[in-house]
């Protein structure tokens, strides 16, 4: 037993040493977790620029657990929890959490990053062994990128089965177990995304064909397990993008629309191929009532079958919530920080905002007198704020059925009635224009605190109380009225209102390629923008983005453009070709002490794009000697364009040395199952190495050149050496 700040560590049932790990990367995730508090971890994330780091420190992880029911008196076992990406969440929802996993270092994160929480108990070992001695059962069981893995820790010839069952038993009488895990036939997967425990293309989708110790399922072969093993009430939530970095949950009672699946480069891991428009494909399958199967992910709440009858007492209910769907906010700055729910009560629908953080209350307070302002500014219009009521934990809005402008403006687009596309544009501009009759913009100091400074003509025309998120999206046609269901960006002081006009027709043509035919000038002539107001009106955007909703705040967006994997758009038989095996697997190899050991490295896969190019940041471990990096597991060529270190004090390059036959124009070419690069300078104190390279596979005919060229050039070599001896013997 160990403890570290509040948490506990049991460690009765660890077997001495870790038997799995990622590395000298969990070293430096370790000194995070001590040096770091939660709140510094985003401004980590995007100095570091490792996937890594990203993956297991980002509360982006956080969203799959925390609009589950999941109460304040449960008891939660959570299986595999590795350097806590959930824990915390589950802490602060819960009464008690138990953390099980092998890892003696990841437990040791997670107990550093949360050593504040006085519920948690992390026990480490194989969960076969901890199991045994559990006492008392829990309420509710996570498996969160686990369930997968279950053949490698359950003995017998149906782990997966057989780990359902273990559960089970340790489930009070209602308990819940959570799975999150992939689709083995996600859309991404179709679409040149690598599988991602294995990196290899298609290997789910061909029924994992090469073997291997991880399985991921279909929804009926999900659902059939389920209920196997007595968990026949099994609810299905479809993360979206996927269930590590989640920013929608959908179900069965609330799909998603047309258009809506459009974040789909989400590929930080790993380089990937793109085969298709997936945004376009799900577009299909929504219209054939196929998303569930395509999900590129599962969550699942998969209630323990009860046994017997039960009393009337415990039949009773006094209420029935179901939660419908959730779309997260919570990349932006804390005080903006929100949760929007979806939720099924006894009298309907209802739509709840959740502040994610202390501070984003006002915020959501902030939306009350949004919804008291917009009564009053609608009045005598066509548009209708739906109503709103506060509460000491969220704000409620009424549900509103019907079509949005939006998909109604997409509808005129796929059967190419621009009349009528043209006529709905007008009518909006025109009706927010009654609305906000305006009078001569006068800037103040919060207008500049929240758009910049800027300079605008002096006819520009200004309004008080205007929701500059009157998007085609946030307004629901109806017969007599148009409702507004979203105005979290309500402003008390003035605002242009052409401002308000332009951003709805900019956030329309930004986000789907199929819009594309309406350009950015069209748009703005039917809204009546003026063209120099264009661009001060992009400005003003960027600045209200930038500076004051993402303040100190590096979204997934932003840090997908700086760190994300490539996504090469190749044809099918480019893509078979970029897959052969061998170029994309990098061993590295730490000296430190005996030498280079396969104990000592780390295999990773490096992905290059169709022209072979590709960069690797490789973070080192303190007490290293010497660093050799083997860029293949076949013979290659390979041209290193940068190599440098890292060091307290600065940057150096580094100056390397190849196992190398020959070169073949620019790059060394090297005919060796085992080529090597070994790096000759490596200054003490070095943290990290970066790389910039090209590798290709090599093929017999250019081996047959190099051969060439090197046999050339070793005759040389001699006739050189006799010219010297004839000489020498003259003399």
């Amino acid at each position: 037993m160990q403890k570290i700040g509040a948490i506990t560590i049991d460690d009765t049932y660890y077997p001495g040493q870790d038997l799995y790990s990622d590395g000298a990367i969990e070293d430096e995730m370790l000194e995070i977790a001590k040096q770091y508090p939660e709140s510094e971890y985003n401004r980590v994330i995007t100095e570091r620029k490792s996937w890594p780091i990203l993956y297991h420190f980002s509360n982006i992880r956080e969203n799959i657990i925390t609009a589950l029911p999941i109460g304040k008196h449960d008891r939660v076992l959570e299986i595999g929890t590795g350097c806590g990406a959930i824990t915390g969440a589950l802490s602060r929802m819960a009464a008690h959490v138990d953390a099980v996993d092998l890892s003696m270092k990841r437990s040791l994160i997670n107990a550093y990053r949360h050593k504040d929480c006085d519920n948690v108990t992390i026990k480490v070992g194989n969960f076969q062994d901890v199991e045994q001695h559990l006492d008392e059962p829990y309420d509710v069981i996570t498996l969160i990128g686990v369930f997968e893995y279950a053949c490698c820790y359950i003995d017998g010839e149906e782990p997966y089965a057989e780990f359902l069952r273990i559960i089970k038993k340790h489930l009070t009488k209602n308990g819940k177990i959570i799975i999150a895990i992939e689709n083995k036939f996600g859309l991404k997967y179709w679409a040149g995304c690598r599988e991602d425990h294995t990196g290899n293309f298609f290997e789910g989708l061909e029924g994992y064909a090469e073997g291997g110790r991880v399985r991921t399922f279909a929804k009926k072969e999900l659902e059939s397990l389920l209920a196997a093993e007595g968990f026949s009430d099994a609810t299905f939530y479809y993360p979206y993008p996927d269930y590590k970095l989640p920013e929608k949950l959908f179900t069965d009672a609330y799909l998603p629309q047309i258009n809506e699946l459009n974040v789909n480069r989400r590929n930080f891991d790993r380089n990937r191929v793109v085969l298709f428009d997936e945004n376009k494909v799900f577009g299909e399958l929504i219209k054939a009532g196929l998303f569930p199967e395509f999900s590129n992910s599962y969550l699942i709440v998969a209630e323990k079958t009860s046994q017997g009858q039960e009393t009337e007492e415990e039949c009773k209910v006094d209420t029935i919530e179901k939660l419908s769907y959730t779309k997260y906010s919570n990349q932006r700055s804390e005080r903006f920080a929100i949760r929007t729910d979806i939720v099924a009560t006894d009298e309907g629908r209802v739509v709840r905002k959740y502040p994610e953080t202390k501070a984003a209350y006002t915020h959501i307070q902030g939306m009350q007198k949004s919804y008291e302002m917009l009564k009053m500014a609608f009045a005598g219009s066509r548009f209708l704020p739906n109503r709103a009521k506060l509460t000491e934990d969220y704000i409620e809005l009424e549900y509103v059925e019907g079509q949005s402008m939006e998909a109604y403006l997409d509808a005129c687009l796929m059967r190419d009635d621009m009349e009528a596309f043209s006529a709905c544009v007008k009518t909006y501009a025109d009706e927010v224009r009654k609305v906000y009759a305006g009078e001569a913009f006068v800037p103040s100091e919060p207008f500049y605190e929240t758009f910049g400074q800027v300079s605008l003509s002096e006819d520009t025309l200004g309004a008080c109380g205007m929701d500059i998120d009157l998007i085609f999206s946030n307004i629901i046609l109806q017969e007599d009225s148009q409702t507004v269901i979203d105005y979290e960006w309500t402003f008390d002081f003035m605002i242009p209102v052409d401002f308000v006009l332009w951003r709805a027709g900019k956030v329309y043509l930004e986000n789907y390629g199929n819009r594309a035919r309406v350009t950015e000038d069209a748009m703005n002539e039917l809204l009546g923008i003026r063209k120099g107001d264009a661009e001060i009106y992009r400005q003003m955007e960027l600045f209200f983005l930038q500076q004051y909703c993402y303040q100190g705040v590096s979204d997934l967006y932003a840090l997908y453009d700086s760190m994300g994997e490539k996504a090469v758009a190749v044809s099918l038989a480019e893509a078979a070709e970029h897959a052969t095996g061998g170029i994309d697997r990098m061993q590295i190899y730490y000296d430190l002490g005996p030498g280079f050991s396969e104990e000592n490295s780390d295999m990773r896969y490096v992905y290059p794009d169709v022209a072979g190019s590709c960069q690797v940041s490789i973070p080192l471990p303190k007490d290293i000697r010497a660093l050799r990096i083997d860029p293949a597991q076949k013979a290659c060529m390979v041209r290193v364009d940068k190599a440098v270190g890292y060091t307290d004090s600065g940057v150096y390059e580094l100056k390397l040395r190849m196992n190398e036959d020959g070169m073949l124009d620019d790059m060394h070419a090297i005919n060796n199952e085992d080529p090597q690069i070994h790096v000759t300078n490596l200054k003490t104190g070095t943290t990290r190495v970066d790389l910039q390279y090209c590798i290709r596979p090599l093929t017999a005919e250019q081996m047959a050149s190099v051969k060439k060229k090197k046999g050339s050039g070793m005759e040389r070599v001699v006739r050189g050496v006799k010219k010297v001896v004839k000489h020498s013997t003259r003399k």
